[in-house]
């Protein structure tokens, strides 16, 4: 009996250990079937944001998402303190192709990979500038503005101090125009206030720290934190004459030409001698000039400079999207396309930045 009995209690313990290991079991596969269902999900849902954010219906890297933009050190951080590049193209001059700034054209260079927009204002330019037609300037400028803001994205308003040479010739109209800008946008989150495009001739960093320090005064008053950008010297090439303002989120301009300028060895010293001495460096426009040598070599060091600066996070503008016909612009002479632009509507100048977009 005794037995039987301790025979019994073997059988009843033996049930029970499988009954755990069945309910053990199920619930394991169904946890696996749950968290193999979630991964599909998440891979559906994480194509579904790919091919929205191809079409411009979602976005990830815009303002929305990055918010305001800070400088600490050598480095552009977003709202949460993580480092930030922002890509794009530069207009031309806005009163000779303001056609380029429409919302659906600036949403075009978003597909391909861009989050910023420069907006470029020739300050003197008998041409067509700021100071020639202040009017219908700043409705050009803050037209374009709001058509990039619209597309979330970030929008430079550079102040294109070009043939002039020296900013402090026209430093009046500056203080001017960004009073008018920055009183307008104040600390809107999507704006960056580039205040000298390309200081040159005999322009001194003296004479670009004396007009960067009244422009300045000025935009603070309205943008305490926004970020400005100031050129430096000999076409905003030079960052070696320039040294550190004593402002809170300024960065400096870098302006690079293949074709023009020297290789890797010569652009990666200037920038890395820059930051060294705590410059933030923003490559607030770069091109390749095809007409000046040999062009497939002059295309690669062009593609090989942007890969540098995607490569190091440097935030970069590409000029310029226009069908100027000219060895710099995006796009063919040829084309009337306003926006949804497509491969043949791309210069080989124009290839290599769209690509680039899509770091």
């Amino acid at each position: 009996m005794y037995k039987n009995n301790k025979n019994n209690k073997v059988i009843t313990f033996l049930c029970l250990l499988i009954l755990v290991f069945v309910v053990i079991s199920i619930a394991m596969f169904m946890r696996s079937e749950n968290l193999s269902q979630k991964y599909s999900d998440a891979k559906a849902k994480l194509s579904n944001y790919k091919e929205l954010e191809r079409t411009g219906e979602f976005f990830v890297d815009g303002v929305k998402t990055h918010g305001s933009l800070s400088v600490k050190n050598t480095e552009l951080l977003d709202q949460k303190g993580e480092k930030i590049q922002l890509r794009g193209v530069s207009s031309h001059g806005l009163l000779w192709y303001p056609e380029y700034t429409n919302y659906a054209a600036i949403k075009s260079t978003r597909s391909y990979g861009a989050n910023a927009f420069r907006i470029a204002m020739y300050a003197n330019d008998v041409n067509g500038s700021y100071k020639t037609d202040k009017e219908k300037s700043v409705k050009l400028l803050k037209g374009a503005v709001e058509n990039v803001l619209a597309a979330d994205m970030y929008a430079i308003v550079d102040f294109h101090v070009l043939n002039e040479e020296n900013p402090l010739i026209d430093m009046d109209i500056a203080k001017e125009f960004f009073k008018n800008i920055a009183k307008s946008y104040g600390d809107n989150p999507g704006i960056i206030y580039e205040i000298c495009n390309e200081p040159n001739g005999a322009t001194s960093w003296e004479d670009i720290k004396e007009y960067s320090k009244a422009v300045i005064e000025i935009i603070r008053k309205y943008a305490p934190h926004s970020i400005i950008i100031v050129g430096t010297p000999d076409y905003s090439y030079s960052l070696s004459k320039a040294y550190t303002l004593n402002y809170e989120n300024i960065m400096y301009s870098f302006h690079y030409y293949a074709g023009v300028h020297g290789g890797k060895e010569e652009y990666q010293n200037i920038i890395n001698n820059a930051m060294d001495n705590n410059l933030a460096v923003f490559v607030t426009e770069w091109g390749i000039k095809t007409d000046n040598g040999d062009y497939e070599r002059i295309l690669n060091t062009g593609e090989e400079f942007v890969s540098y600066l995607n490569q190091e996070k440097i935030s970069w503008f590409a000029w310029d999207l226009s069908n100027k016909d000219e060895c710099f612009s995006i796009l063919n002479k040829n084309t009337n396309t306003l926006s949804n632009f497509k491969e043949g509507d791309l210069t080989d100048v124009g290839k290599i930045v769209f690509k680039a977009l899509d770091n």
